[in-house]
């Protein structure tokens, strides 16, 4: 429980922590950190994930309004799983992918 706490939570905070003191200096920068949508709507069976992730939204919220008057970003994506429906093969040099983004309203969800 406090190792997924550390790792998706701390880790993220410590880490934003040291970059800033370079986005400072830099007078500027984007941070992006990585959650889930589990810590947006929550999942049964991943109570402490889904809080490490919520929190990690709750944060980088916080963040970004402390320092947005310094040119800094921060933003968080939150992927969900997205089922395989194609064949996966081995990438040759200039193979492109491409992926279309969408919002989970979009995808009834």
């Amino acid at each position: 429980m406090v190792s997924q706490l550390h790792t998706n939570l701390l880790g993220s905070m410590l880490t934003c922590k040291a970059a800033m003191r370079t986005m400072i200096q830099q007078q500027g920068g984007s941070i992006v950190n990585v959650g889930s949508i589990v810590g947006l709507k929550g999942n049964s069976g991943q109570s402490v994930y889904s809080a490490s992730k919520g929190g990690l939204v709750g944060f980088s919220r916080a963040l970004a309004k402390e320092v947005a008057r310094k040119k800094i970003r921060v933003n968080v994506v939150a992927p969900e799983l997205i089922p395989r429906t194609v064949s996966i093969r081995k990438m040759e040099k200039g193979d492109r992918i491409n992926v279309t983004l969408r919002s989970p309203e979009q995808h009834g969800t």
